[in-house]
């Protein structure tokens, strides 16, 4: 407990979220006050200001409590600063939210360690279906989507749709990553807001677009050949049906990626992935061969060798003396400890023999290895260009939230707007109120048109922004409240497995110039540093996932796909932001001196709305500013225009729509009570076509078109969402 001269006050000052900047995040403190230097503080401090002290508690946090005279708690556990040191010592005093803003200052969330590691994996057909089927173990998702690469055949009129791997990305859940973050800093969290499909369906793009494959690195390339092997005990024969290839180990080779076997026939991978084999130079054989490669040969015995199945077949009819250009077995997967041959036949296969015409000479002809690297989505290098506080505010801004710290423990409450201004927590202060000092009628820095924007490809876009506006003509025109580090999906929607589809860009699509010698006509350089929100839904349907560079193919039953439903900022800030306009509009900022008791400021919740019958309504309690006990405080008072909160009897959260048939979840339904589901078919026309106790409610519609549905229930109508039918996405309100 550190000294303090009898005389010192303290005066505090407690301030919550200030509504009039939506992107600053306040903190209370105390005015700044005098430590004398008596013996206990300067032991406290570890004799700061003492000629040679090494004292580190100007530079480091010191936790520090506040109780009042009667030993009653104002700040627990706070966060004291030392300003300076001359006769005294000066410091301050923080709490509330500071301690959770310095822990994730400067950190990245790359700076999760294994968690976001754990996350690295290569793209492969497995690891895609694996983010589908088991979720409880892989905390990625692969969702469909065009991100403007090649798609493949994905929008076929007839028989099964093929969906090319090699240019998606995996997503990682919000909700996800927003637990891992409060569980990494040992942080707890609290709001309804977290328990909704709004928060808990959001997804964050992989930023960096990393096809399948895309550059190869040779870990072995041969000397020479040195001898072909058919159980035979000699080098090239006449009559060898099947040949073994082998070859003279280079020196050196990548031994860290590769060994081989003694007799120099096997190529043994130390590492999982891709590979590819590739031959070069001529051979000296009297008829055309076919080239191929094998994997995991167990012996060299000519029955064994004649019956191999070829793993990768090279060439069909490799001429007597071709050579010069590269012939590649095209990319295969290989687990670390597996291996690969170079074997050859007769063009015919394993009946006849192969012949040469100089036995004695060895071909011209050499075999090299080479591992592609490039398929390696490596989230915990990714990541480390997004700052953990970065997300944390688009979270906080997406669903317009206020947070709250616990006073005596590492719990955050985070409450919406209409949890904030529409409560039901009131508080009558009217017998504080001491006298109004002034009343100002421009609220902070807003302007007549607010705009929250997202980041664009196209930087003259703006088809995702939203906008509050207030109607005072006096005020600056225009404002960015929210320049989100996201990137908004294109203004131009596309067709994907014939569904209309939102394209998130992760590649940009480039003119081939050389598609006139046979390469693709187009090209597609991967773009960097682009996140996406986004939502997915699962489709029950058949499709075939394929990577066009290793052939790798596959059927599923069944996908998710993408969904960008209520992601737009006009949407958002209709969900989450209708009751600011009780502050803004003919908005009313009121500093008035209230006469506050210790007690007061120990248990003063920002939480309610206070009711203060001199000033004629309800308020928002924006600042309490320099209290010291047994004086008038001023404090900032913003009028809230309450009456009907607007709540709804029940409320609609999501319709799911699958071909024909819709899935209705509503929430604030009681057991026992029916609820109608009700649908427009004309202006002020509405049918109800079923009725139901409890949620969901399932519904085949009898008829096509774009219907507008609400709930119905005795006292009153829920809200109401529009979807097309037929079709196959899921709408959120």
């Amino acid at each position: 407990m550190v000294d303090l001269d009898p005389k010192q006050i303290i005066a505090q000052t407690k301030q919550i979220n200030d509504l009039n900047n939506l992107e600053n995040r306040q903190t209370n403190y105390t005015n700044k006050f005098k430590l004398p230097k008596t013996a206990t503080n300067l032991k406290i401090l570890d004799f700061l200001t003492v000629p040679g002290n090494n004292s580190n508690v100007p530079y480091q946090k010191n936790e520090c409590s506040l109780y009042s005279d009667t030993g009653e708690c104002f700040i627990y556990n706070g966060w004291a600063i030392i300003t300076d040191g001359g006769k005294y010592f000066n410091a301050v005093v923080y709490d509330g939210i500071i301690d959770f803003y310095k822990r994730i200052e400067n950190k990245n969330l790359s700076d999760l360690g294994t968690t976001i590691s754990d996350l690295d994996h290569q793209k492969t057909i497995a690891n895609i279906l694996a983010s589908w089927n088991t979720p409880s173990s892989v905390n990625y998702r692969y969702i469909l989507a065009d991100y403007n690469g090649n798609t493949g055949s994905v929008n076929v009129t007839a028989g099964t749709p093929t969906v090319n791997i090699d240019y998606l990305v995996p997503s990682v859940n919000v909700a996800w990553l927003w637990d891992k973050i409060f569980e990494h800093f040992e942080f707890e969290y609290t709001g309804s807001v977290f328990d909704t499909d709004s928060f808990k369906n959001i997804w964050m793009t992989f930023p960096n677009g990393v096809t399948s494959i895309d550059e190869t690195f040779e870990i072995f390339a041969s000397d020479e050949l040195t001898n072909a092997n058919s159980n035979q005990g000699h080098y090239w024969d006449v009559y060898w049906r099947t040949l073994l290839i082998g070859y003279a180990n280079p020196d050196p080779f990548d031994t860290d990626s590769l060994e081989t076997d003694n007799s120099n026939y096997k190529l043994i991978v130390k590492k999982s992935g891709y590979y590819e084999v590739v031959t070069s130079g001529s051979i000296n054989t009297r008829e055309p061969v076919r080239l191929f490669v094998s994997k995991n040969i167990s012996n060299t015995g000519a029955a064994y060798l004649n019956n191999l199945p070829e793993y990768r077949v090279m060439s069909t009819n490799l001429e007597p003396g071709a050579g010069g250009d590269d012939i590649s077995s095209g990319a295969f997967y290989l687990n670390a400890g597996e291996s690969v041959s170079v074997l050859m036949r007769h063009k015919n296969g394993t009946q006849d023999a192969i012949r040469f015409d100089e036995p004695e000479k060895l071909p011209d002809f050499e075999i090299s290895l080479r591992r592609f690297d490039n398929n390696i989505i490596s989230f915990s290098e990714a990541f480390s260009n997004f700052s953990i506080k970065d997300f944390i505010t688009e979270v906080v801004h997406r669903f317009g939230l206020t947070l709250f710290k616990n006073k005596y423990n590492n719990t955050y409450d985070f409450l919406t707007l209409e949890e904030l201004l529409h409560t039901e927590n009131k508080i009558n202060w009217s017998s504080k109120f001491s006298n109004q000092i002034n009343e100002k009628y421009v609220y902070g820095n807003y302007a007549q048109q607010n705009w929250f924007r997202y980041n664009y490809n196209d930087k003259e876009a703006n088809h995702n922004d939203g906008v509050i506006a207030i109607g005072n003509e006096n005020i600056n025109e225009s404002k960015d409240i929210l320049k989100s580090k996201i990137y908004s999906p294109q203004k131009d929607t596309v067709s994907y497995l014939s569904r209309v589809s939102n394209n998130y860009p992760l590649w940009e699509k480039e003119p081939n110039d050389n598609d006139e010698n046979g390469e693709e006509p187009i090209k597609y350089k991967a773009l960097n540093k682009r996140y996406y929100f986004l939502r997915t839904e699962k489709i029950t349907n058949s499709v075939y996932l394929k990577s066009y560079t290793t052939g790798e193919l596959q059927l599923t039953g069944s996908y998710w796909i993408e969904n960008f439903s209520r992601m737009s900022f006009a949407d958002v800030l209709k969900d989450y932001y209708t009751p600011i306009n009780s502050v803004l509009e003919k908005s009313k900022l009121i500093t008035a001196e209230m006469w506050l008791k210790d007690t007061d400021i120990i248990n003063f919740d920002f939480k309610k709305l206070y009711y203060i019958e001199q000033l004629g309504g309800y308020f928002l309690m924006n600042k309490i500013n320099n209290y010291i006990p047994g004086k008038p405080t001023k404090c900032e008072l913003i009028s809230v225009i309450t009456g009907d909160t607007g709540e709804l009897p029940v409320f609609m959260s999501k319709i799911v729509v699958n071909g024909t048939q819709i899935t209705v979840h509503f929430n604030g339904y009681t057991p026992g009570e029916t609820y109608m589901l009700q649908y427009e078919v004309a202006d002020g026309v509405w049918v109800n076509p079923i009725g139901s106790t409890e949620s969901p409610i399932q519904l085949n519609m009898p008829q096509n078109g774009t219907f507008t549905f609400r709930i119905y229930v005795p006292g009153g109508l829920s809200n109401t969402i529009t979807a097309t039918i037929p079709s196959y996405q899921t709408y959120y309100f």
